[in-house]
């Protein structure tokens, strides 16, 4: 599905329908303009494509503090990604290797999924800092989920949220602020010309009634 959002076409020629245009449309026709419209929004999105890539790195990292470290890594146990770049991570499964680690010990296999663990930082013989991660790759997935849902909440907000805790929101707030002040500023410009116009328009009377009072006194 995500990889699907990154890539999904989009059709600029489907801005967002106005109030006015939606009046004009009927229910159905409104329906696949609003589609069009949508499709593309997440492509190639950073905040979508980081989430993934973190989720992915799960899969290839080893498990520590499980005993056996034979069975420590999806790739161990017979698990890993298509190297065929157009399935985007699809994982491929050798059943053979899968079957041996089973046999050898279940127990630690599904230890590598479940295990709740946590991320450690140590230090090693050479002084070295080392972090080491003892979440299952179950655990480690749920936390990167969580992780990008709360880095889109930042940005694009949930319900039950204001405009002023998240980052499109605030755009929002400050888009309405500009349109604001833009619509003042026509609003004075057009008062001043209407002033002007005033003005002229009441010097060419006066200029026609003198005209006319000349005109009225015989002339020269």
């Amino acid at each position: 599905t995500m990889n699907g959002l990154l890539k999904e076409k989009k059709y600029r020629d489907y801005p967002p329908l106005t109030k006015e245009q939606r009046e004009d449309m009927s229910e159905s026709e409104q329906k696949l303009w609003d589609e069009k419209a949508k499709s593309g929004l997440l492509r190639s999105d950073s905040l979508v494509r980081d989430g993934l890539a973190k989720m992915r790195s799960q899969f290839v990292s080893t498990v520590k503090g499980l005993g056996d470290d034979t069975i420590d890594s999806l790739a161990e146990i017979g698990i890993t990604t298509s190297k065929i770049l157009s399935d985007g991570g699809k994982l491929v499964i050798d059943e053979k290797k899968l079957d041996a680690a089973l046999e050898k010990d279940p127990d630690q296999v599904i230890q590598m999924f479940t295990n709740q663990g946590s991320v450690n930082t140590i230090t090693d013989e050479k002084g070295r800092k080392v972090t080491q991660d003892s979440r299952g790759i179950t655990k480690r997935l749920r936390d990167e989920i969580d992780a990008l849902t709360k880095n889109i909440e930042k940005k694009a907000g949930k319900e039950g949220k204001t405009d002023q805790t998240y980052s499109l929101g605030k755009l929002i707030i400050e888009s309405d602020n500009r349109i604001t002040k833009l619509q003042a500023k026509l609003v004075d410009i057009e008062a001043r010309y209407w002033k002007q116009f005033t003005a002229m328009e009441q010097a060419i009377n006066k200029a026609n009634q003198q005209s006319g009072m000349f005109m009225q006194g015989g002339g020269f």
